[in-house]
């Protein structure tokens, strides 16, 4: 009987350890990085607009979109647009192309 709740404890801490090693593994991001589990959806950029509306930038793998979401319904404004990522020094850089004017 003995070694049977040793045998069934050993296998209960086995599973919470691979579990904790998951987790640990997921948040440093090292399935990411090997190409396992790669993110396709990405929000960029979010604004609140008022209490009810909010338009946000979203990637999905090498496009962007431009929505607006609100109470009663969401609405792509602007998409799909050809997404690269820039580096740290571009981040700033406005390009007038992909500017658009939202009325209220």
């Amino acid at each position: 009987m003995i070694h049977v709740v040793a045998a069934f404890c050993i296998v209960l801490g086995l599973m919470f350890a691979s579990l904790y090693g998951l987790r640990y593994f997921q948040q440093k991001q090292w399935f990411s990085k090997l190409g396992l589990n790669p993110k396709k959806l990405e929000v960029l950029e979010s604004m609140a607009l008022d209490q009810k509306r909010r338009i946000v930038w979203i990637r999905h793998e090498s496009e962007a979109y431009l929505v607006l979401l609100g109470s009663n319904q969401d609405v792509v404004l602007k998409g799909p647009v050809p997404y690269e990522p820039t580096n740290v020094a571009n981040k700033d850089r406005i390009d007038d192309q992909n500017l658009i004017e939202v009325s209220a």
